[in-house]
C-alpha cells in the first residue's frame, strides 16, 4: 500500500486509509475444506498469513512506530482493538456477522459457524512474535444467501480496527476481502425409495411429513434448499408426490422454493422398469429455484424407453397444472389435448363430495386383527363382509368364494364397532396400478340388498355415504357411474400415479352439481343397463 502525508485540520486525527492485508481471494466454494484446515499449508485456497515482518510493515510502520513504542498510542489503557467481519446482503447492505472486541495481551481464536477462521497475535514486546492469520473454510455462505457482487461471488471484508489515542495517530484499519462463489453443479438424483417409521432422518424435516411418506420426499426437500441461483436438480422419483395426503406439507413446501420446468412421464411402467419390481408410476422431473409465480412447463411423453427419444412434447402454463391457492396442491400432468380439455372441464365444477354434505372413508373391517370374527357361510348373527374382489365396476358381488378371503362376519361386541349400519352406499376399491385398464372401481350398494341391520366393508375398499341421512337410490348410481366413466378415470390419472386411490383426493375432488349426478342416476334406472358402454354414454352425453 501507497501511503502518503495530507495535509489535516487541527484536533483531526490523520487519515491512513484502510490498509489491505494482501490482495483480494476469489474462493470456489466447493473446493473448500472443512475444520480448520483453511490454515493448513495445503489448502485448496490460499488463505492469508501475515508474520512478524508484513506486521511491522502495515500496522507499526504505518504509524512510524514500533512494536516495543504502538501500544502507547493505540488501544487506550488496555491496549483493546475491534475485530469486525461483513457482508454484503442481498439488498447491498452491509450485513454483520462478527463484532468482537479483543485485547493486545490476549491471543485471539475465532473459528465458528459462520466459516470465518481467525488467529491474531499482536506483540508489544520483544518477548512475543506477532501473527495474524486469516481463512475460510466450507461452512462459508455464498452468493446463493448473499448478494453476488460483481460476479465474483459472496463478497466477505475482515478488518481490524485499532483506535489511536490521540490525534497525532491516524486509526489503523487492517483489511482483508474475500469473494466465495459457488459455481452452479448439475445434479441428476436417482434417490432411496422406502416408506419408514422410525429413521433419524424424521425430525430433521418434520415440516414436510404427515403420515408415512417415501423418503425419496426429504431427498427432494433438502435439495431445493440447497438450489443454487442459476442451478436446476433433475429427480427420477415415484409420481406419488404429485397428490394424497401424506405428500400434501411435501408439495407445499416444494411450490415454495422451485418452478417446474420439465416433466417426463412414461405411459407404462412394464417396459420401463422390467428388471424391477415398480409398482408406482415414475417420472423424471427437473425443477429451478422459484422466481415467480407465473411460468410454464415443457411436459414430455413417451410410452416407455423404446421411444424415449422421440418423446412427444408441449408447453403448458403452470396455472393449468397447479392451482397453488389450493389447499392440496395437486400437481396434474396432462398428456394429450383431450386430458387437457378434460382438466378444464373439471376445473369448471364447484362442487365435490363435502359441499353435498357426503363423505368417503375406508372400510373399518382390518382382516388380521378381525381373523377370530371372520366366517364362510352366513347364519344368524352374522353379516355380509364385502372385499376388493366383491366389487366390479356397477356391481357389488356377493358372495363370491376366494381362498382366504371368509365372505361373513360374526356380529358381537368385539366386532360391532367395525361394522356400518346397513344403508346406501358406493363401495370403491382403494387401491389400482397406473396398467390396470381402470384406476378407479366402484359399486352401488343398497341397503334391501340384505334384511341384516349391519354390513362388514373391508379394509381395501372406500364407502361413500352420507353421514346425516341416506344416500337416495339416484345419487348412488350417479356418483357410481361417474367414478367408473372413462371421463373420471382419465382425469383421475392426470394426478394419480399411485397404487391408493386416496379418500383424501376423491373428497375434494370437483364434482358436477347434484342435480346433474341424480340425473345421470335416475337415466341409468331406467335404461336397466348398467354396462361400461351404456354408463360412458349416458356419461359424455351430460359433458362431452
Amino acid at each position: 500500500m501507497e501511503i502518503t502525508e495530507t495535509s489535516q485540520a487541527p484536533d483531526e486525527k490523520p487519515d491512513y486509509g484502510i490498509i489491505d492485508m494482501s490482495a483480494d481471494k476469489a474462493a470456489d466454494y466447493h473446493k473448500l475444506e472443512g475444520g480448520e484446515k483453511a490454515f493448513t499449508n495445503d489448502y485448496n485456497l490460499d488463505n492469508v498469513s501475515m508474520d512478524y515482518q508484513a506486521i511491522n510493515n502495515k500496522i507499526y510502520g504505518t504509524a512510524k512506530l514500533t512494536s516495543t513504542t504502538f501500544w502507547n498510542y493505540y488501544g487506550g489503557d488496555d491496549h483493546k482493538y475491534n475485530v469486525l467481519v461483513t457482508v454484503t446482503d442481498k439488498n447491498g447492505q452491509e450485513l454483520t456477522i462478527i463484532d468482537q472486541e479483543a485485547e493486545q495481551s490476549t491471543d485471539v481464536v475465532i473459528n465458528d459457524e459462520s466459516g470465518l477462521l481467525l488467529n491474531i497475535k499482536l506483540n508489544d514486546d520483544a518477548t512475543k512474535t506477532s501473527a495474524i492469520k486469516v481463512g475460510i473454510n466450507n461452512l462459508i455462505k455464498t452468493q446463493n444467501t448473499y448478494k453476488d457482487v460483481d460476479g465474483k461471488g459472496a463478497k466477505y471484508s475482515v478488518k481490524i480496527i485499532i483506535p489511536s489515542n490521540d490525534t497525532s495517530h491516524g486509526d489503523i484499519v487492517l483489511q482483508q476481502v474475500f469473494y466465495v462463489k459457488e459455481e452452479c453443479v448439475a445434479y441428476t438424483y436417482n434417490p432411496l425409495y422406502y416408506n419408514y417409521k422410525e429413521d433419524k432422518r424424521v425430525k430433521a424435516a418434520q415440516c414436510i411429513i404427515d403420515g408415512q411418506p417415501n423418503i425419496y420426499s426429504i431427498f427432494m426437500a433438502i435439495s431445493a434448499l440447497l438450489l443454487a441461483e442459476q442451478g436446476q436438480m433433475i429427480y427420477i422419483t415415484p409420481r406419488s408426490f404429485t397428490s394424497g395426503r401424506y405428500f400434501r406439507l411435501f408439495r407445499n413446501f416444494l411450490f415454495k422454493h422451485i418452478q417446474i420446468d420439465f416433466v417426463h412421464l412414461f405411459n407404462t411402467r412394464k417396459d420401463t422398469f422390467s428388471k424391477d419390481n415398480v409398482l408406482q408410476e415414475t417420472i423424471i422431473m427437473k425443477c429451478s429455484p422459484k422466481k415467480g409465480a407465473d411460468y410454464n412447463v415443457v411436459l414430455s411423453y413417451s410410452e416407455g424407453l423404446s421411444d424415449l427419444a422421440t418423446p412427444a412434447i408441449k408447453e403448458v402454463q403452470r396455472k393449468e397444472i397447479i392451482d397453488l391457492t389450493s389447499k392440496e396442491l395437486i400437481l396434474h400432468l396432462p398428456v394429450s389435448l383431450e386430458d387437457e380439455k378434460i382438466i378444464r372441464l373439471f376445473k369448471s365444477w364447484d362442487g365435490n363430495l363435502n359441499k353435498y354434505h357426503i363423505q368417503i372413508s375406508t372400510g373399518p373391517v382390518v382382516a388380521f386383527r378381525s381373523k377370530e370374527q371372520l366366517c364362510e357361510t352366513s347364519g344368524e348373527g352374522t353379516a355380509a363382509l364385502y372385499w376388493l374382489h366383491n366389487v366390479v365396476k356397477m356391481l357389488a358381488d356377493h358372495p363370491v368364494v376366494k381362498e382366504g378371503k371368509p365372505q361373513f362376519i360374526h356380529i358381537n361386541e368385539m366386532s360391532v364397532s367395525t361394522l356400518l349400519p346397513n344403508k346406501n352406499y358406493v363401495l370403491l376399491r382403494r387401491f389400482s396400478s397406473k396398467d390396470d385398464n381402470s384406476r378407479l372401481i366402484a359399486a352401488p350398494y343398497f341397503g334391501n340388498m340384505t334384511s341384516c341391520a349391519h354390513v362388514g366393508i373391508e379394509n381395501k375398499l372406500n364407502y361413500i355415504y352420507r353421514p346425516k341421512g341416506h344416500l337416495n337410490r339416484m345419487e348412488v348410481m350417479g356418483i357410481a357411474a361417474l367414478l367408473n366413466s372413462d371421463l373420471f378415470d382419465n382425469y383421475f390419472r392426470t394426478f394419480n400415479g399411485n397404487v391408493n386411490v386416496s379418500a383424501t383426493e376423491l373428497r375434494e375432488m370437483p364434482m358436477p352439481p347434484l342435480e346433474v349426478i341424480e340425473s345421470i342416476g335416475k337415466d341409468l334406472i331406467a335404461m336397466n343397463d348398467y354396462s361400461m358402454v351404456n354408463v360412458n354414454k349416458i356419461v359424455n352425453k351430460y359433458f362431452m
